[in-house]
């Protein structure tokens, strides 16, 4: 007949748990790194989504205005620019949000600005084209992001 001793059982001991505690720990610690970088990594990836859409949007109203529109006129234009016609909502007074919506009283986050430089092609007339260069800044973590758009 075969007794069984204290010693003799199978199991973990107290020195084994608390290292495979401290190895779990420091995978955690690790997994919580990389959920900080990936969030921060998708709020720089809004705000450039942001940016892209805000030209974009800033670009279709361009086109669409006339040729002799004061908002086409050569020279710089932006949101601080009063005489540019009201295209965009920043330069109605209103803030564009983290969100790129308008905000009404609200601050701007996005700076935007064009410049219009008239274009002659080859072989046509002085000015008949223009050159629009579109920039949004905006400032995230000491960090100034720009997105440059050029259109003609």
């Amino acid at each position: 007949m075969k007794t069984s001793s204290v010693y003799n059982e199978r199991g973990f001991t107290l020195l084994e748990v608390l290292v495979s505690i401290v190895l779990f720990t420091i995978g955690i610690l690790g997994m919580m790194g990389l959920q900080v970088l990936a969030t921060r990594g998708a709020a720089i990836g809004n705000s450039n989504t942001i940016g892209n859409y805000l030209a974009q949007s800033l670009s279709d109203q361009l086109q669409g205005l006339p040729f002799t529109a004061p908002a086409l006129s050569s020279g710089s234009h932006g949101y601080q620019n009063s005489s540019d016609a009201c295209l965009f909502c920043a330069n109605c007074n209103s803030g564009v949000d983290a969100m790129g919506s308008c905000n009404p009283g609200g601050t701007n986050l996005y700076q935007v600005s064009w410049v219009v430089t008239p274009v002659t092609p080859s072989g046509g007339t002085t000015g008949s084209l223009l050159s629009i260069a579109i920039q949004i800044s905006w400032a995230d973590r000491n960090f100034t992001y720009t997105v440059p758009v050029e259109h003609y």
